[in-house]
């Protein structure tokens, strides 16, 4: 017989049904399982984009700094190098090694130049205006054997140009590495070996005003007393003036020349101020001039790298002069190149 009750008709194929208490407990579990995973996820996403805008921000930085420290400026000059390279200025001048391009032989890599420390003063002359007697166009010194400064290139031979601060750490360290094989090509006929000695460090001393009063007691004898020159320079680099000290004095230089050679009456121009009063304006033109020049300037920045700055024949030296006879060999390459 029948019950009364119609039989139950089959649950359409795709329609819900009733989930039982464990099925919604699974579901639940499995919710909140996903919903951890998910919120996992995005935080690991967010650490990530998080990470990566630090880095975008410290590269900014970075190349700001690099961009501030290196552009042109300096006591007269700012500090800039690049040892044909490179510079130092307050970092030191450049230990020239920063070097762009390649003039010869390089070898190994560059040391790194200093760079430039603050923006030049305002200036009209140009260094053929009030140069001294020897000095080049573009404000270097030509020596020839013996160290003296002389004005007549011997022709056809590569030019080896130097780029230096008196107070560059970095050059003190060219000069103890490089000057001996650099006089031994000046003495043999093989390079026309000129020196830019320019200020661009003057904030690294006590009075602001070392580099420029040294070049200054430098273009003095190179124009008074040229026969000296080399050893004037050479002397001024042996005191070793440090960084946060006033460096050398007026009269402490002039000592100095006389002990290498200069009469009394030329050296007391240089312990009295004459030089600095003859030829201040000529430093901080012919500094000017070095970091104006885009021949000097870094691949990277295109900025004066920093001292000490090395040329070879008005390129860039790609040369690490820390290695022993590097730079005489970038020369002779040079040479045979021609």
């Amino acid at each position: 017989m029948s019950s009364g009750k119609s039989p139950s008709a089959p649950t359409p194929l795709g329609a819900s049904q009733p989930l039982t208490p464990e099925q919604r407990a699974i579901a639940a579990r499995a919710y909140k399982l996903g919903l951890e995973e998910r919120k996992a996820a995005a935080a690991k996403r967010a650490k990530v984009r998080l990470v990566i805008l630090l880095g975008v921000i410290l590269a900014a930085l970075v190349a700001t700094g690099v961009v501030m420290a290196l552009r042109p400026g300096g006591d007269a000059g700012g500090d800039a190098g690049g040892a044909g390279a490179g510079g130092d200025a307050v970092a030191e001048a450049g230990a020239g090694d920063g070097q762009g391009g390649e003039a010869g032989a390089g070898t190994g890599t560059p040391p790194a130049p200093e760079t430039i420390p603050e923006e030049p003063p305002a200036i009209t002359i140009t260094p053929a205006e009030g140069a001294p007697s020897t000095a080049t166009d573009d404000g270097g010194f030509l020596i020839g054997p013996g160290g003296a400064a002389i004005t007549t290139p011997t022709e056809g031979v590569p030019t080896l140009a130097v780029y230096l601060d008196y107070m560059c750490p970095h050059c003190h360290t060219f000069e103890d590495a490089t000057i001996d094989s650099i006089k031994e090509l000046v003495d043999a006929g093989e390079v026309n070996f000129i020196l830019h000695p320019i200020s661009i460090m003057d904030r690294a001393s006590t009075d602001q005003a070392f580099s420029t009063r040294a070049v200054a007691a430098v273009a003095w004898v190179a124009d008074q007393a040229p026969a000296q020159f080399l050893a004037f320079h050479e002397g001024i680099f042996a005191q070793n003036p440090t960084q946060g000290t006033a460096g050398l004095s007026n009269e402490d230089m002039g000592n100095l020349a006389r002990s290498v050679g200069v009469s009394d009456d030329i050296a007391e121009g240089i312990s009295d101020g004459t030089a600095l009063a003859t030829f201040g304006e000529w430093v901080t033109a012919a500094t000017q001039m070095a970091i104006a020049n885009p021949a000097l300037a870094s691949a990277e920045t295109g900025q004066f790298q920093g001292t000490p700055t090395v040329t070879i024949n008005g390129v860039l030296a790609g040369v690490n002069w820390q290695i022993p006879g590097a730079l005489a060999g970038a020369v002779r390459a040079a040479a045979e190149a021609a």
